[in-house]
């Protein structure tokens, strides 16, 4: 696209070293802060917390790598929390799969009061945790999906942080337009805020 000189606009994640015209969405080291935040606020002192990753090869996908980086991040100087930050990547997205991986490793490790879920699909892992009935474990997770709504509303997801897609989408679009049509050139990088969402206050978001 450089070669042709076609503008391109990156969407809640950007490649480095590319030649981008702008990028609008999460600042993600951030926002895994803000959910280490969340983390230490619910989770016993004593309790172990868990990170779970679900890709294919996480090396590649950089706002994952800087969720973690930001969620841990946060214990290494404000948290109050004492127990282990345990760390588990299953990279096949399948529910046997993740179930496996979650009765080994609760297996392992019994302590674990709250799991962190840097992805999208955390709503595999309400499944694992509904079937188990581990009630007391508390979820969180990223985006709005209807599955992971779902979830929400039960009460085994406690917390979705939400990254406003629909408005990352509009501005996307509005800043090639303006690029296009007026020259205008946009801000490199546009960082939108994370949404806490609960049961409570869900209906306003979706």
């Amino acid at each position: 696209m450089k070669e042709s000189k076609i503008p391109f606009v990156f969407v809640d994640g950007f490649i480095e070293k590319t030649d981008f015209l702008a990028f609008i969405g999460e600042d993600a080291f951030m926002s895994g802060r803000v959910a280490g935040h969340l983390a230490d606020m619910v989770t016993p002192s004593g309790k172990d917390i868990l990170i779970v990753i679900i890709a294919r090869n996480i090396q590649n996908v950089q706002h994952l790598n800087s969720r973690i980086e930001g969620f841990s991040s946060y214990f290494e100087g404000n948290g109050k929390n004492q127990g282990t930050k345990l760390r588990i990547s299953i990279p096949d997205p399948s529910y046997d799969k993740i179930k496996k991986a979650l009765d080994e490793v609760f297996r392992e490790n019994p302590g674990i009061g709250s799991i962190y879920m840097s992805g999208s699909k955390s709503y595999l892992i309400a499944s694992s945790l509904e079937e188990r009935g581990l009630n007391d474990v508390i979820l969180i997770g990223y985006d709005l999906l209807d599955k992971n709504i779902a979830y929400l509303r039960s009460g085994i997801i406690k917390f979705l942080i939400g990254q406003r897609p629909e408005e990352q989408t509009y501005k996307a679009v509005k800043k090639l337009f303006e690029y296009v049509s007026l020259n205008r050139i946009p801000e490199t990088k546009e960082y939108l805020p994370v949404d806490i969402v609960t049961s409570e206050n869900v209906d306003f978001f979706s």
